[in-house]
């Protein structure tokens, strides 16, 4: 079983639009740097809901 890490980030702002990812070069960037290390970008946010969490998880090595 591989191991995991994880980071997360949230607020209680208004949320993202709907077009976040196209919008300049922040998330694309985080996402890309997220699968260069084998990981994912989460990025959880919704019209009808307040706030964003952005939760980063990549493998870790195994001891």
């Amino acid at each position: 079983m591989q191991s995991r890490r994880s980071q997360s980030v949230s607020d209680d702002g208004v949320g993202l639009l709907e077009d976040y990812a196209e919008r300049g070069q922040g998330f694309r960037g985080m996402a890309t740097d997220a699968e260069r290390m084998g990981g994912r970008l989460i990025v959880e946010s919704g019209e009808q809901e307040r706030g964003t969490t952005i939760t980063c998880v990549v493998p870790t090595e195994s001891a």
